[in-house]
């Protein structure tokens, strides 16, 4: 509707709040609308397209780390992880935050392994785009990325600093470059932005977005308690919860099998050249995996498509340990660590099944339990040489139905919240042609703008007519319109949630 709202990343059509988050990922989203019209498709197209472009990145990174198989099994796992399955179904920024940080990671590895300066640059030209698409959490990845190149880049150790430090500083200067820009338009030539107290992209990137997850309550948290929704709480924070319930469902069932990978695999590679390519890969994944589940298991409150992050790392970690195991088949330690990450994975995948939910079949449990009894015996019987070696990892893999099966308990329910699930372009355009197409407070309803004296000129010029508000407002711009707006009946039918709290009104021009 207006290139200047579209690069501003404007909420409502007249511009008065942002979007509560950099609109990097909602871009092309938005111009795939542009260019195809209000329909459901051309909303998560995007996203489609940003899901499948990591699965090829990914193979490619695994190959040149460790060889085709390697890649394909990465590829494999990357693709049946139920919480990327979980996110690329929607319309979430975390799917190009993902596919720009591997590109990230593919740069870091073509800088490692065929000496290019540019492709150093390059890395940290992808992290500077992955952190237009969901801000600092890209950024948490750049220390694995430089660890890598510390390690395994050739040179000496000032030319790889100087390397790392240019990596950064080009990462930093594509990250605040749009901040940079809108910060510097006159406040008066922008809308607000949200999810700040002094209309600051930097207070909402570094604060709202950023550390104020660690101790602070989340936008989530605050939304429910301005608007008095229902919505159940995440797991408080905890070293143990990315590994039970729904979070445990939807990723923590591979982190047994990636971490044994990834303490055998650096074990098995220790005399190897520091330049050695698989050891990089263990070094890369691995320090990413720490990077991002130490972050989301401290946090204040986490959602749980944030996990797809953590789908790359361990893919990758599966997929190398899987091929240096068949390398080492003939060491006795190896069949036995290979076995042991076997029964562990399958007895954690069987133990965390839920026992309800759409889908859940009674048999799913012993059948789990019991593919993982067959893998352990075929790894036995290999052992004295009965046929073939036999490496099989199908207890985990079989798990899979698991969790992507049982639909409102994690990976495909509780993943995507209803609004990213349900578009409805008609619906929406109803309420924006009836609505006028302001919007104020922000996300969480919490903000400072726009002030009472705006906020009556704003109906004065009929810049918007209908207003969704709590029910037991006390901030003087709610009382103001619920004493001046008319109060519209609660909505009924099938498409109106059951625990909707909202009180509705329709402001008219006053005098």
């Amino acid at each position: 509707m207006s290139w200047h709202n579209f690069f501003l990343g404007a909420f409502d059509p007249v511009a008065t709040v942002t979007l509560d988050k950099l609109p990097g990922a909602f871009w092309v989203q938005a111009l795939s609308v542009r260019a195809f019209g209000v329909h459901t498709w051309a909303i998560v197209l995007p996203q489609v397209v940003e899901g499948v472009l990591p699965v090829l990145v990914l193979y490619r990174i695994v190959r040149r780390l460790c060889g085709p198989a390697a890649g394909l099994l990465a590829a494999i796992v990357l693709v049946l992880s139920p919480a990327t399955v979980a996110l690329d179904r929607g319309n979430i920024s975390d799917t190009l935050m993902v596919l720009f940080l591997l590109l990230a990671a593919d740069s870091v590895v073509v800088a490692v392994t065929a000496g290019r300066w540019s492709s150093t640059l390059l890395a940290g030209f992808w992290v500077g785009l992955a952190f237009q698409a969901k801000m600092i959490e890209a950024w948490i990845v750049l220390p694995a990325l430089g660890l890598v190149y510390l390690v395994a880049a050739a040179g000496t150790w000032w030319r790889r600093l100087v390397r790392i430090a240019a990596l950064g500083a080009v990462a930093a200067l594509v990250s605040l470059s749009w901040m940079t820009v809108v910060t510097l338009t006159p406040a008066s030539s922008r809308p607000y932005v949200d999810g700040s107290q002094d209309n600051s992209l930097f207070q909402q990137v570094c604060v709202y977005n950023g550390v104020g997850r660690l101790d602070q309550a989340s936008p989530n948290q605050l939304l429910t308690r301005s608007i008095g929704i229902d919505i159940p709480p995440s797991p408080p924070p905890a070293w143990d919860r990315l590994l039970t319930g729904a979070f445990g469902r939807d990723i923590g069932w591979l982190m047994p099998a990636a971490l044994i990978a990834l303490v055998a695999g650096l074990v098995g590679t220790r005399r190897n050249p520091r330049s050695d390519p698989t050891r990089a890969g263990l070094v890369l994944w691995g320090a990413w995996l720490l990077a991002l589940t130490a972050t989301f298991s401290f946090s204040s409150s986490i959602i749980s498509y944030y996990t797809a992050a953590l789908s790359p790392p361990i893919a990758g970690l599966i997929a190398s340990g899987s091929v240096l195991a068949w390398r080492w088949r003939h060491s006795m330690w190896v069949r036995a660590t290979v076995a042991a990450t076997v029964v562990v994975s399958v007895t954690y995948a069987a133990w965390l099944l839920a026992e309800t939910g759409t889908g859940v079949s009674g048999w799913l449990a012993p059948g789990v339990l019991a593919v993982g009894a067959v893998a352990c015996v075929g790894l036995v019987l290999s052992w004295w040489n009965a046929g073939p070696r036999l490496f099989l990892r199908v207890g985990p893999a079989f798990h899979h139905g698991g969790p992507a099966a049982r639909a409102g308990t994690g990976a495909a329910g509780s993943a995507l919240p209803d609004g990213h699930r349900d578009v409805r372009p008609g619906r929406a355009a109803h309420l924006r042609e009836r609505a006028g197409g302001a919007a104020y407070r922000g996300y969480t309803g919490t903000i400072p703008e726009p002030t009472l004296a705006t906020l009556e000129s704003m109906i004065r010029a009929v810049r918007f007519h209908l207003v969704l508000q709590s029910p037991s407002a006390t901030d003087p711009r709610l009382v103001w319109i619920a004493h001046h707006c008319l109060s519209v009946p609660q909505p009924t039918g099938v498409d109106v949630p059951s625990n909707t709290r909202y009180a509705i009104y329709y402001c008219l021009r006053t005098s």
